[in-house]
């Protein structure tokens, strides 16, 4: 059997998602959580490469979809605009093959970051459409531990 990823968000219900995860997987990480995340990972994925500067602690390496400073490996976005997350669904896939992947910390609502309460506003639409285009490419494969993702892919 495949063993899964584990893609480890910054929504504040990260931690519990995390707790709530029986099962051994490899990490990755999003964002700000390439700083902050306790333990080991795989790598870190953000699509937000101009933030990848302050991302680059060494740590692991980090993945964006474009060049920039603190960007180690670039991998095009397909399915554009559907957050930090679901590009680390692709980066994973490109990374690993296709395999099961468990969602932490991204259950796309307007809940903010687990390090301050921005929200998403007029992103979050835009975030959703793109993961319900994605949804059939994901069925069965991808699932989420919390959140409106929960709701639309089910839970592991």
């Amino acid at each position: 059997m495949t063993k899964a990823t584990l893609i480890v968000g910054c929504a504040p219900c990260v931690w519990e998602d995390v707790a709530l995860l029986t099962q051994r997987c490899r990490k990755v990480v999003l964002n700000r959580m390439i700083v902050d995340f306790p333990g080991k990972a795989e790598f870190g994925v953000t699509a937000h490469p101009d933030f990848a500067k302050h991302y680059a602690t060494g740590r692991f390496p980090i993945w964006s979809w474009r060049e920039e400073p603190g960007v180690d490996h670039i991998y095009w976005r397909q399915l554009l605009c559907g957050s930090s997350s679901l590009y680390a669904v692709e980066v994973v896939d490109h990374v690993f093959g296709p395999g099961p992947i468990i969602l932490a910390g991204c259950p796309m609502d307007d809940s903010g970051h687990y390090y301050d309460r921005e929200k998403m506003g007029e992103y979050l639409p835009v975030y959703r459409h793109a993961w319900e285009n994605a949804a059939p490419l994901l069925a069965g494969r991808v699932r989420s531990l919390s959140g409106w993702t929960k709701q639309l892919l089910g839970a592991p």
